[in-house]
């Protein structure tokens, strides 16, 4: 996870679906990247699931130190119960990084559920589960979902086409008047 720990952003979901997880698979870690007011909530949450060493929460960071962090990632996930687009999305999409999102706000306006990422309903611990132990033992879907949004990022969101996309839409609007 990376974003600010907060309600909003669905950190307790993640924790929650995180202890069921790792009872399958228990060499699997959980990171937040970020920092906010629910950190010590999910740390005092970790022990009493008795998680506590599988979780990290080495609070903000860098920006230039994210994607690194992100590489060494196994899943992206972003369990909003409210969100714009989600910027993270890109920097995942951009950097091959599968990603698992709740479907809410601009999330999937930017995720096709089973085409470039996983979307499960906000809230659903059970579901978040399920999607994180299927792409764990996937590998081969989870690299074509990962291509897929790769090059849905290529093609309409990096910093050049994005420009001329913005700049296109600008050049139709000042003509127009």
């Amino acid at each position: 996870f990376v974003g600010n720990l907060l309600i909003a952003k669905g950190v307790d979901i993640l924790l929650e679906a995180f202890s069921l997880i790792s009872k399958h698979n228990p060499n699997i870690g959980l990171t937040f990247i970020g920092d906010g007011e629910e950190k010590n909530r999910l740390i005092a949450r970790a022990k009493e699931l008795d998680i506590s060493e599988k979780v990290f929460l080495p609070g903000r960071l860098e920006y230039n130190s994210i994607p690194t962090f992100m590489h060494y990632s196994d899943i992206l996930i972003l369990p909003s119960i409210e969100e714009g687009v989600g910027r993270v999305l890109l920097e995942a999409m951009s950097l091959n990084l599968p990603i698992i999102a709740s479907n809410v706000g601009g999330i999937p306006l930017v995720i096709d559920d089973q085409k470039d990422g996983l979307l499960f309903e906000v809230g659903d611990i059970e579901s978040l589960k399920e999607k994180v132990l299927f792409l764990l033992s996937n590998d081969s879907f989870s690299k074509k979902m990962t291509n897929a949004a790769h090059q849905k990022f290529t093609e309409n969101y990096e910093y050049e086409v994005s420009m001329k996309k913005f700049l296109n839409m600008y050049k139709s609007i000042t003509i127009d008047l």
